[in-house]
């Protein structure tokens, strides 16, 4: 399934949006020699390298890599090992220290993985293990088009919020669709990722957003709502961008990149 190289991944799953899905394939574009990815379900999303999920394909990542970064995977991979017990294995820990799953999950694997490493510096000192913040991929804050899927700016006057999340809790998009209905005259909210809220006159909901960079470019502000971020992407992205962020006070925001809410 995979060619030999330096380096592989074992996912639990990977989905068409999200952090961990950022960070694998961007992440995988600057290793030398990579493998690819395998996942413990059947994989949603897909990238440049090969992806395969089940047992098969995480023996087989494990015979042809010498190097596997591991996340959210524990029983699957242990076993695996202990037959195939050649590559050095590095636990991956992508949430922060509120994610009570990815903790846990993380304390597993330190059990049987020769090494840990964590994208959020909390999590890191919490664990004793290497700091490794995320990969950002600069050509995702670029425009790529100049034509979008709908009108933006059809007057001078009107400024755009932009929202860009996975559809899940943690993102708190109820929190996002109430502040587009308390924005002032002029102004309105371009939201993506949750296909569940309705476009309204203050907001209008674009679905997924495969290449932010487009909008992030017509965007006066980038608001991000999420109440626990161990890195935060869409706002990397949005910094990149040169955009203004106004966040809740997690991830990136700790660090002094955005303003609190």
């Amino acid at each position: 399934l995979y060619r030999v190289g330096r380096v592989g991944m074992v996912l639990s799953v990977i989905n068409q949006i999200g952090g961990v899905e950022t960070w694998a394939t961007s992440l995988m574009h600057r290793m030398r020699s990579p493998t690819g990815i395998a996942t413990a379900a059947e994989p949603q999303g897909s990238c440049q390298l090969p992806i395969f999920g089940g047992t098969d394909a995480i023996e087989d990542i494990l015979k042809t890599s010498n190097n596997i970064l591991a996340w959210g995977v524990t029983e699957d991979l242990a076993e695996a090992h202990k037959k195939l017990p050649g590559a050095n294995l590095i636990a991956v820990h992508h949430g922060s220290l509120q994610s009570e799953w990815g903790n846990s999950v993380f304390k597993r694997q330190l059990e049987f993985c020769q090494m840990g490493v964590a994208v959020n510096r909390d999590v890191a000192n919490r664990f004793g293990v290497r700091w490794m913040p995320n990969p950002v991929d600069p050509s995702r804050s670029m425009p790529q088009s100049s034509r979008l899927q709908f009108p933006l700016r059809e007057r001078e006057t009107e400024r755009y919020v932009l929202w860009n999340h996975r559809p899940s809790p943690e993102k708190r998009p109820e929190l996002a669709q109430a502040i587009a209905e308390q924005l002032p005259s002029g102004w309105k909210m371009i939201f993506s990722g949750n296909n569940s809220v309705k476009s309204s006159e203050k907001l209008t909901n674009v679905g997924r957003i495969a290449h932010p960079g487009d909008y992030l470019h017509r965007c006066s502000v980038f608001l991000s709502t999420a109440d626990q971020e161990a890195f935060g992407y869409s706002v990397a992205e949005a910094v990149l961008a040169g955009r203004p962020v106004v966040s809740a006070p997690v991830g990136l925001a700790l660090e002094g990149w955005a303003p609190e809410i």
